[in-house]
């Protein structure tokens, strides 16, 4: 007889720091989680701080894309 076995899924977190041009930190920037196709998967606020964390990603690609009012939006790519 056989037990059944679980797969077990090993899940990341994705953190960061939010910085101007100044290195200054920049709170309240919405962070995006996009997949290749650019469907946002989670998304975010930095804090006071300027830092921000996404849990419980998947292992794959990603791209992450901060935006702010008055600032030119920024993408970078993350695995």
């Amino acid at each position: 007889m056989a037990a059944p076995v679980r797969a077990q899924q090993q899940l990341a977190a994705i953190r960061g720091v939010v910085l101007d041009s100044s290195n200054l930190v920049m709170p309240g920037v919405a962070i995006d989680l996009t997949d290749p196709l650019g469907s946002i998967i989670n998304s975010t606020i930095s804090d006071n701080g300027g830092r921000f964390a996404i849990t419980n990603v998947a292992p794959g690609r990603y791209a992450l894309r901060a935006s702010l009012a008055g600032f030119a939006p920024m993408t970078h790519a993350v695995q």
